[in-house]
């Protein structure tokens, strides 16, 4: 998982990919792929922000063998989208795997 200084770093300097259902924020980073998660209170009430939370974690669970390695990611989800786990899985692939061929910045701690 992320922490809030690298919450920061990511929104600051990281690159942006968007679809209908997610906005992913990206840097690279060696070693492992991890993810942040980031749902405002404008998305609905908390049922709702965990429900996003744990559809989110699940999609990337099932895609991280295909999501390429040394990223950090952080995920919002787009205003106005629904919450289905297929939808989720394909575009975070999708945007993962867009990001991944531009020229990311590093993530500086």
């Amino acid at each position: 998982m992320c922490q809030q200084h690298q919450f920061q770093s990511i929104f600051r300097r990281g690159l942006v990919a968007t679809d209908a259902t997610l906005i992913v924020h990206a840097l690279r980073d060696s070693g492992m792929t991890r993810l942040g998660i980031s749902i405002p209170k404008k998305v609905g009430n908390a049922v709702v922000r965990n429900r996003w939370k744990r559809l989110i974690r699940e999609a990337f669970r099932l895609n991280y063998a295909h999501i390429p390695s040394e990223l950090v990611i952080v995920v919002r989800p787009r205003k106005g989208a629904q919450p289905e786990l297929t939808t989720l899985a394909e575009s975070l692939f999708r945007l993962t795997n867009k990001l991944s061929r531009r020229s990311l910045p590093d993530l500086i701690d």
